[in-house]
């Protein structure tokens, strides 16, 4: 059984919180970014409990239970179906486990599990309605 470590990665240039799966041999599975919404209910999103409140809104639940879907492909994938736990820490540093795997993870940070997480559907709605958004430049305009 491989431990996963979900903590709080958030650093002073980022605009929200951001959250990141790290595996027991330094294997990054995600950082995501959540906002005011979706924060209180970041340990279901990766694994740490095991339901959302009933009442909860479409608008919240459906990105939490893609980004969930998601984390759970990517850990099966990596160590095997149900070979893993999530773990969440609220102070990763005081986690002998955390330390080692983080120091392994400085020391080769190229380990290919981030790139098994793709965006969930609603992040990609987002910016492709972001891109469609955008002003058009004039036709006519010229730049030297």
């Amino acid at each position: 059984m491989k431990t996963i470590f979900i903590f709080n990665d958030s650093r002073p240039t980022d605009r929200r919180p951001c959250i990141a799966a790290l595996g027991e041999d330094a294997c990054l599975f995600a950082r995501v970014e959540f906002d005011g919404r979706t924060r209180e209910h970041i340990d279901y999103a990766f694994g740490c409990a095991h339901s959302l409140p009933a009442a909860l809104e479409a608008s919240v639940a459906d990105p939490l239970n893609a980004t969930r879907t998601r984390m759970f492909a990517a850990y099966d994938r990596i160590y095997g179906s149900g070979n893993w736990m999530p773990l969440w820490l609220d102070a990763p540093a005081k986690n002998d486990a955390w330390l080692k795997a983080i120091s392994i993870f400085h020391r080769h940070p190229s380990k290919p599990c981030l790139s098994d997480v793709n965006f969930s559907d609603a992040a990609l709605a987002k910016i492709l309605d972001a891109i469609a958004g955008a002003p058009v430049a004039p036709i006519a305009r010229m730049v030297h």
